[in-house]
């Protein structure tokens, strides 16, 4: 039975799942293409876990460092109670939205609260979070 090698490009159907209890799928969407040793940009770490896969395999998979990065001190900021809106629910540990100097909304985690400021991470939600994914290898392309 013929497995997938580096360079291979494989469509493959996948799960993953977040420590939070979040889940990402590609049933709706149908298989995704990768190319075997090589990051993808959704799945960071999953090109390299396929290796030597047969077509109709399943496999779960766990990443830690390779999926989302760790988080970074230069990503934590204190703003102005006054950039969030009247109706957030700021406590420790929440993600809330906020607007950012250009307009835009962005989502944040609440690391602690005072009089006037809030202090906030602006990482990637996942960072440093262990995901879980399990594949099943459709096809080498």
């Amino acid at each position: 039975m013929k497995t997938a090698r580096r360079g291979d490009v494989v469509d493959v159907n996948y799960v993953k799942r977040f420590v939070d209890g979040t889940t990402v799928t590609s049933s709706k969407r149908g298989p995704t293409r990768v190319t075997v040793g090589v990051d993808h940009p959704r799945m960071p770490g999953l090109g390299m876990a396929l290796e030597g896969m047969a077509v109709g395999a399943t496999t779960v998979k766990r990443f830690e460092q390779q999926a989302y990065g760790q988080p970074n001190s230069a990503k934590v900021h204190k703003l102005h109670r006054a950039r969030f809106e009247a109706t957030a629910e700021l406590s420790i540990g929440r993600w809330v939205r906020v607007r950012s100097r250009n307009g835009k909304m962005c989502l944040v985690r609440v690391l602690d609260i005072d009089d006037e400021m809030i202090f906030v991470e602006t990482h990637h939600r996942w960072d440093a979070h262990l995901v879980e994914m399990k594949v099943e290898l459709m096809a080498i392309v």
